[in-house]
């Protein structure tokens, strides 16, 4: 290989590791898949090294190494395996390695998810049913749904406002919790 398709290749691994680190795969998931990559590619042998936070990969015998940083994480197992999908295609011989790449690519800058309206209403029966699950009485469940549904609420558009994650998580669940307390004791 020359020294542009190694780093076609490099890059190819690391952006789809990316994409599946980012989208909540687990770590020897991604590692596979970047190594298969590799050896599909010529039998290069991909070592790597990754966290949570980044992601560091090279190939054995080369002075080449790429790394990145994680930044944004999210639970979305269809882009994971989209991901293993295409892997698996190019392995397989189905597809080159610039193909493989573009439609990496593509997957990276898919930002559909669910509608705000669904993703309210779930929280709002998740926690319904935790509720349940833990030992509250059936009579709670209107209220339970209410708070849950409104918490998530303001968990989605103070993240808009603060642009940091912690901070809309702790306000949102303070607002749970003072809801809940404040619900008991006026009887609801």
């Amino acid at each position: 290989m020359t020294e542009k398709e190694l780093d076609l290749l490099l890059d190819t691994c690391l952006l789809a590791g990316k994409i599946m680190m980012e989208s909540d795969a687990e770590m020897y998931r991604v590692e596979d898949t970047m190594s298969r990559i590799a050896l599909a590619s010529g039998n290069y042998r991909l070592v790597s090294y990754v966290t949570q936070t980044g992601l560091f990969i090279g190939l054995d015998r080369t002075s080449t190494i790429r790394m990145e940083q994680i930044t944004n994480r999210s639970i979305n197992l269809e882009k994971v395996v989209n991901v293993n999908n295409l892997s698996r295609k190019y392995v397989a011989g189905e597809l080159t390695l610039n193909d493989l790449y573009i439609a990496l690519q593509a997957i990276e800058k898919d930002r559909s998810f669910f509608p705000v309206w669904l993703q309210i209403l779930s929280a709002a029966v998740i926690s319904g049913t935790i509720m349940v699950l833990f030992g509250g009485e059936m009579s709670d469940l209107p209220i339970t749904l209410m708070i849950g549904g409104i918490g998530y609420a303001i968990y989605l558009y103070s993240l808009k406002f603060f642009r940091i994650k912690f901070l809309s998580e702790f306000l949102s669940s303070l607002l749970i919790g003072l809801t809940a307390i404040l619900s008991v004791r006026v009887g609801l």
